[in-house]
């Protein structure tokens, strides 16, 4: 059971040796219904002073594994804690709940980091627009506003001054 939960069972055990997991299943079942011992019983202090006296009648009085362990020191169960473990992992059925979001990568530089709603992922895909993370559309508009300014700036490099001006705006020629 334990090389089942810690999840080496196939590397340490001999073919000849080998138990199905559901033949498992079904003897940690049985030996679980006889009872499981709570081995954590074992860490509080002065478990056999006068402090813990209630303690000790109450588990007694329960009976148990737990018992044989508290009086003998013997373990006659499953671990308590390696049987929830188990039953956690292999005994328990599992529901699939869906996801209303998916993990987006970038088109420009690859990251999976955006989770978006399915809808906006359906809706990138049937238009076929590019995904950008927050990032690139960072760059882009950075990019987008030096390429405006520049564009502006060479528009004024570029015109010329009235006073270089030779038509006026009836078509005549100026006055130099």
């Amino acid at each position: 059971m334990k090389k089942y939960v810690e999840g080496n069972y196939d590397d340490v055990t001999d073919p000849e040796n080998f138990v199905p997991l559901e033949a498992i299943i079904e003897e940690v079942k049985l030996e679980a219904a006889k009872g499981v011992t709570e081995k954590i019983i074992l860490i509080i202090p002065n478990l056999w002073g006068d402090g813990e006296k209630d303690l000790r009648e109450r588990i007694t009085r329960n009976g148990g594994p737990t018992v044989g362990l508290l009086n003998y020191g013997y373990r006659t169960g499953l671990d308590s804690f390696l049987h929830e473990r188990f039953r956690q992992k292999f005994m328990v059925t599992r529901h699939t709940v869906p996801s209303n979001y998916m993990t987006m990568k970038c088109t420009s530089c690859n990251s999976p980091t955006s989770v978006v709603p399915v809808s906006i992922a359906e809706s990138y895909t049937s238009l076929r627009k590019k995904f950008e993370c927050g990032a690139c559309r960072t760059k882009e508009a950075a990019s987008r506003a030096i390429r405006f300014f520049s564009n502006l700036c060479l528009a004024e490099f570029y015109q010329s001054p009235t006073s270089h001006v030779l038509f006026d705006s009836f078509g005549r020629l100026r006055d130099q």
